[in-house]
């Protein structure tokens, strides 16, 4: 409710305007350390830029400074005008984009999609994202690919991000200690599994592209590489 979010610490909304409209108005700098998957840390400065886009030469400036760029997408509302306006501030600046898309547990808590349906979401907000990215930059850009790293999946609300290697890091780890499951697979091979259209047999432990393909009766679905 109101009463929580006014009492939540908001690191980058630092204006009173910003806090009473619970909306960000200008760009601000927030530097933290990081890990990747690895287990390496980077001291990153992020640049939290409005979202609005009566606020988008706020973001202008700020991909004009920065490295890369994380493209925060909500996933049940899709591309809206402010995402092709800031795709085309980032490509003019050269930058390499990363997809974040955001509000995940919306998917599962608030339009109560089954797992097929919330993929076919996900991939369809994916696939826009990149015929906007391809279009504007006529091509020079690589495709943005969950398997590829360059996509990340959230929730702001819950405090959670990973990404297909990172949750393979995790699902890896539980595993190897309930059943040994993936246990001769590195977490890179794993996460290139965990994105498309397969079946994983939990009683073989064998990956098959459908459903009547696995042996056991009773299989449960999982994503995983088309390739495999």
């Amino acid at each position: 409710n109101n009463n929580n979010n006014k009492n939540k610490l908001l690191f980058t909304d630092l204006l009173q305007t910003e806090r009473s409209r619970q909306m960000s108005c200008v760009s601000t700098p927030l530097t933290s350390l990081f890990a990747d998957a690895r287990g390496k840390n980077y001291a990153l400065t992020l640049l939290d830029c409005p979202g609005h886009a009566q606020f988008h030469d706020e973001s202008v400036a700020a991909v004009s400074a920065t490295d890369g760029a994380l493209l925060v997408v909500d996933v049940v509302e899709g591309v809206m005008l402010h995402t092709e306006m800031v795709i085309r501030a980032v490509v003019q600046a050269g930058v390499p984009i990363v997809l974040v898309l955001n509000k995940v547990d919306r998917l599962l808590c608030e339009c109560k999609l089954p797992p097929n349906d919330a993929y076919y979401k996900l991939q369809h907000c994916v696939d826009s994202v990149n015929e906007l990215v391809q279009q504007v930059s006529q091509g020079r850009y690589p495709k943005l690919n969950p398997a590829a790293g360059n996509v990340v999946f959230a929730s702001a609300l819950h405090g959670w991000m990973f990404t297909l290697e990172s949750f393979a890091n995790v699902y890896l780890e539980q595993q190897q200690q309930d059943n040994g499951l993936g246990e001769n697979l590195s977490a890179h091979d794993w996460a290139l599994r965990l994105w498309g259209e397969a079946y994983l047999d939990p009683q073989t432990k064998t990956f098959h592209k459908t459903a009547h393909a696995c042996p056991s009766s009773g299989s449960s679905a999982m994503a995983t590489d088309d390739d495999d």
